[in-house]
């Protein structure tokens, strides 16, 4: 596993910042390592981000599952109205 590490620090004296990246290979069982030595608060905003991220690749792969050219909106749309119509008629 190849994990990107993004490293900054600010000097407060001159207000400025020092970026390093830097990509080292480690196991999944280190960076949990890694993880579990981070406070609280971090690993649940790290919790946060994965969840968001995780939801939008699965999102992102159901709907190009469900992708077609083969109907429009306003096909759909004018599906949806005439079942409504249907049903409102049954009912009366």
């Amino acid at each position: 596993m190849h994990f990107a590490h993004f490293f900054v620090t600010l000097h407060a004296e001159t207000s400025t910042a020092i970026h390093m990246n830097a990509t080292i290979d480690i196991s999944y069982k280190q960076m949990l390592a890694l993880i579990l030595q981070m406070p609280v608060q971090s690993q649940i905003r790290l919790g946060r981000t994965l969840t968001r991220q995780s939801t939008r690749a699965e999102l992102t792969r159901l709907l190009d599952t469900f992708r077609t050219d083969e109907i429009s909106e306003q096909d759909i749309l004018s599906e949806v109205k005439a079942v409504r119509h249907e049903r409102y008629a049954k009912r009366k």
